[in-house]
């Protein structure tokens, strides 16, 4: 885990099955998810989703992940927080990164008529 980046990685199978069941997705539904790390949340929403687009800043993380998706994920490598979004409703569903959480709430707003909801995990600080 790098600290510039805010990682904190997701492994309890008890909290990631509570995360998905929150998020009440839907098999048709199309996801964004920030700061996917090593790809256990992704896995859980690819088994629940149509569609996951998995958006990760840290360059030595994608080519594991790539590696390890099934074909309904899409990685993309960039800034979550310059990222082109897609052109259709979605749904975001992230363990923020602790370092920009408020900068991504703030730029979900300015994407709210394409945001279906969110379910998202971060600090008690930011809360």
């Amino acid at each position: 885990m790098k600290k510039r980046f805010g990682q904190h990685f997701l492994s309890d199978p008890s909290i990631l099955r509570r995360i998905v069941q929150f998020a009440r997705l839907s098999p048709e539904d199309t996801v964004v998810e920030i700061g996917p790390g090593g790809g256990s949340l992704t896995l859980a929403l690819a088994a629940a989703a149509h569609r996951v687009i998995a958006i990760e800043i840290d360059r030595d993380l994608i080519a594991e992940l790539r590696a390890g998706v099934p074909s309904n994920v899409e990685i993309i490598e960039g800034d979550a927080l310059e990222a082109v979004f897609p052109q259709m409703p979605f749904h975001v569903v992230a363990n923020l990164p602790y370092n920009v959480a408020t900068a991504l709430l703030k730029r979900f707003i300015d994407h709210r008529d394409q945001i279906i909801d969110m379910t998202v995990m971060i600090q008690k600080e930011v809360a």
